[in-house]
């Protein structure tokens, strides 16, 4: 069994922390040495608290895989997003996680590849609305800054450039895998715009959210992954909401979960089940 969660957000409430501590139980106790836990990102607040969220996942007796949110590449003061994005990999691996990121693998026949992923504003909806906004994160008509990662990431290149940096890294860890006809991809941003609320119906979705939309993810990342025929199965965060579609030959889902409670997703090789723990 392959199980994920994400968006765990560890050390934000204490609601949040207790949902994480259970969901951590509960793995521990139904999981075994043949299944595999995949984190997918936003795990905790800083790296002591990434230290202690991983820590809780220490009972879980099968494999264990994780990625990179861009919460976790939040930094303060003089840190650097690209300096705290290497120094969280060497934090995953010594906690006993493999950095999907870095290195791809094969499991039960799967080749598992994994990225943070960023956004390249693709996702945007026809608004009208200025690509200087979309560089600043701005409304425009309040004026004010509503995607936090403005104040809080901090690296020498855009949004443009972290999505091709992101593309890349992908690209690598696919073209590693030997020995696997399916391809499994945990990816922190949301892969596909059809996995975002009301995909055929946007004008039901409020103009802010329209707006903010533009930062959930990336076309590139669905293009990446479809361009290689391998690839059958793609499972990510950051959304908050759970959701799924079928493009292609490939399934995608979104785990869910928020500050609050926290989604767990079961991968039996066939079908996909799905628990909340709050």
């Amino acid at each position: 069994m392959f199980f994920f969660a994400s968006d765990l957000h560890y050390g934000v409430n204490a609601k949040g922390d207790s949902s994480v501590e259970r969901l951590a139980d509960k793995l521990s106790r139904e999981g075994s040495d043949r299944d595999a836990l995949f984190l997918g990102g936003d795990l905790a607040t800083d790296d002591d608290q990434v230290r202690r969220c991983l820590r809780l996942f220490h009972g879980f007796r099968g494999r264990r895989y994780a990625i990179l949110g861009n919460h976790d590449v939040w930094v303060r003061g003089g840190d650097n997003s690209l300096a705290r994005h290497a120094r969280l990999q060497h934090l995953m691996a010594d906690e006993g996680f493999h950095p999907l990121e870095e290195q791809s693998a094969v499991v039960d026949g799967w080749g598992l590849v994994g990225a943070l992923g960023w956004y390249d504003y693709s996702f945007k909806d026809k608004l009208g609305i200025a690509d200087k906004n979309y560089r600043e994160k701005r409304d425009p008509i309040s004026g004010a800054v509503i995607w936090s990662d403005a104040r809080n990431v901090s690296w020498s290149m855009d949004d443009v450039e972290a999505t091709d940096w992101q593309v890349g890294h992908l690209q690598t860890r696919l073209a590693e895998i030997r020995g696997a006809e399916r391809v499994l991809a945990l990816i922190h941003h949301v892969p596909h715009k059809d996995l975002l609320a009301f995909p055929k119906a946007r004008w039901l979705v409020p103009r802010q959210w329209r707006f903010a939309n533009a930062f959930l993810g990336s076309n590139r990342l669905s293009e990446t992954l479809e361009a290689d025929p391998r690839v059958k199965l793609v499972v990510n965060g950051h959304i908050h909401m759970a959701g799924h579609v079928t493009h292609g030959s490939v399934e995608y889902h979104s785990i869910g979960g928020d500050y609050f409670s926290k989604q767990l997703l079961a991968f039996d090789g066939r079908r996909i089940q799905r628990a909340t723990v709050s």
